[in-house]
């Protein structure tokens, strides 16, 4: 799990970066598009940055979104670029937006075709640990 807060080093910066930025690199926004993962346009925190936090929160190793947010709601806000992270109740609230009208099939789908699209199997994957941040 990373450490948050203060005096975190630059190597836990630099990983949470990738955590945030890793979803997008294999094809969340294709997935959400094409499975219909929305949210009301009213909403202060869209449906890509409500999966964001979710997703690197839960890869950052938290169990669930209350831990997430109990940890330091405010270094997930600052690496998702935001004054702070979304709160438990928003959270909550979007991950039931999202699935209202989903399609559960097109979601896998479209990981699928993002994969394919970004990692082709004849190739190596642009993911790797000599990538630096």
């Amino acid at each position: 799990m990373l450490p948050g807060g203060r005096g975190a080093s630059e190597s836990t910066t630099c990983g949470e970066e990738a955590l945030v930025e890793l979803p997008g690199t294999l094809g969340l926004g294709d997935a959400m598009s094409r499975a219909t993962v929305v949210r009301q346009a009213s909403a202060v925190y869209s449906a890509t940055q409500a999966m964001v936090a979710l997703s690197a929160a839960w890869t950052a190793g938290h169990s669930s979104i209350e831990s997430m947010h109990e940890r330091d709601a405010r270094a997930l806000g600052v690496v998702l670029g935001l004054e702070r992270s979304p709160s438990v109740r928003t959270l909550w609230r979007a991950i039931e937006q999202m699935t209202e009208r989903y399609d559960p099939v097109q979601w896998w789908a479209g990981w699928i075709m993002a994969l394919v699209k970004t990692c082709p199997p004849t190739h190596a994957c642009p993911i790797s640990a000599e990538r630096p941040c």
